[in-house]
């Protein structure tokens, strides 16, 4: 039969083990939020003075206070992303496959209302 202060070694061991794997686990779900969560998709941004304009190999490389915009002088650019807008004199939405494809006048939104089928 083993004695008590084995039961002791064995728990404080076990304690060990589970205090260092949730350490593992939070600092990686820390890592993943911070990095590795930010897609791989230029972006075009200028600074907050607006007197400069580049491109950024992702949203997260772009600096703090810059905008991230579709044009860089006459270069426009357009990520490949579903864009619901609201067409603001018939309230019909409609989804684009580019923020560049929403016609002048409509607005964007996060989210068409949805429609009930009959």
């Amino acid at each position: 039969m083993p004695k008590k202060s084995q039961y002791l070694v064995i728990s404080v061991c076990c304690l060990l083990v589970i205090g260092l794997a949730s350490f593992g686990v939070f600092y990686n779900q820390t890592a993943v939020a911070k990095k590795e969560l930010c897609a791989r998709v230029y972006t075009m941004s200028t600074n907050p003075s607006g007197t400069q304009c580049r491109g950024f190999q992702s949203p997260c490389d772009v600096p703090t206070g810059w905008k991230q915009v579709n044009y860089c002088g006459n270069v426009r650019f357009c990520i490949q992303v579903m864009t619901p807008a609201v067409n603001p004199k018939t309230q019909e939405c409609m989804w684009f496959p580019t923020p560049c494809d929403v016609p002048q006048g409509w607005h964007e939104v996060s989210q068409c209302p949805l429609e009930v089928v009959n």
